[in-house]
């Protein structure tokens, strides 16, 4: 009886077994034709979701300062870590008060604080502090110095004018790490040398150009030539700003110095920078230019430069 009771329940549950069968397959079936997958727990979105979390941070530190956020359309964002501190650098167009777009521009956002800063002259953003480039990994670093094919020694040069001028634009720095030859290079001299007349010094070993011709003492400054250099430095009052003591460079690095914060304000009253040195970086170069001995032979040179500093100085502080 119980072999035929078995054998009942077994008759009983193929049918069954066979239905389920057939309803599994048609599933199969149909998840091969129309997969789905929530985004959820796809692995790729997963990790890329953690990738790219500081992105997002940077695009929302950045939207917050928009005056119109919704019409932010970022580009070209890239992760940057210098000195152990992490930065995401990028662009963004965004539509300005009048509701147009004004083209994309550049931004730094720093991880650590979670703030940005936009290079846009107040025209898309409220206000913030004032924009600084992006900073430069030491891979960049090397592969710049390989494209422009520059001396260490040479590059040192220059980011010890990015470090006294942090508002410099990049283009200026460019423009002069392009004009240096590169490390070995021959006919091109040292780069002492190359710093010198890359600041207007007049000839590779720094010799005197004939048609100066010097004065005793700088007289009033009125009277001031660029072309007349005198035979000492003016002498301010001890608590005038130009009579503080100076950092110390050689003196192709002070020529180098000023003819950065000079090319800055140039560009910038001819519209093609919007970036301008502030007083504090002017005063800086003039009283780097101050620390070479009137002696030198750079000293014409330098004086020039001082000239026409103290005018732009005067024009800043108007």
């Amino acid at each position: 009886m119980l072999k035929g009771l078995g054998g009942a329940r077994y008759c009983m549950n193929t049918p069954a077994a066979l239905i389920s069968a057939g309803v599994g397959a048609a599933f199969f079936a149909a998840a091969s034709v129309f997969y789905y997958q929530p985004s959820f727990i796809r692995p790729d979105y997963a990790l890329d979701a953690i990738l790219t979390t500081n992105n997002s941070k940077a695009r929302a530190a950045v939207t917050r300062l928009l005056l119109n956020p919704s019409s932010a359309q970022f580009d070209g964002l890239r992760s940057v870590q210098v000195d152990n501190r992490k930065y995401v650098c990028g662009s963004v167009n965004a539509k300005d008060k009048s509701g147009a777009y004004t083209g994309h521009r550049a931004f730094v956002y720093t991880v650590a604080i979670d703030f940005a800063r936009i290079d846009d002259d107040g025209e898309i953003a409220q206000r913030h502090d004032a924009y600084k480039a992006c900073p430069v990994s030491e891979e960049e670093e090397k592969l710049a110095q390989q494209k422009i094919g520059i001396s260490p020694s040479a590059l040192q040069a220059i980011k010890l004018v990015q470090k006294t001028l942090p508002t410099a634009d990049p283009s200026v720095l460019t423009d002069m790490a392009s004009q240096l030859s590169p490390a070995g290079s021959g006919p091109a001299g040292t780069t002492e040398q190359q710093l010198g007349r890359l600041a207007g010094q007049p000839g590779s070993g720094g010799q005197q150009s004939g048609n100066q011709t010097f004065k005793t003492t700088p007289g009033p400054e009125a009277d001031w030539r660029s072309d007349k250099p005198p035979t000492v430095w003016p002498v301010f009052p001890p608590d005038h700003v130009l009579a503080k003591p100076a950092q110390k460079r050689t003196n192709a690095e002070a020529l180098v110095l000023a003819k950065s914060v000079e090319d800055l304000w140039v560009k910038s009253k001819a519209g093609t920078s919007s970036q301008r040195p502030s007083l504090d970086e002017l005063r800086e170069a003039l009283r780097a230019l101050m620390a070479i001995d009137a002696k030198s032979a750079e000293f014409p040179q330098a004086w020039a430069a001082f000239v026409r500093l103290r005018m732009i100085e005067r024009e800043a502080s108007a």
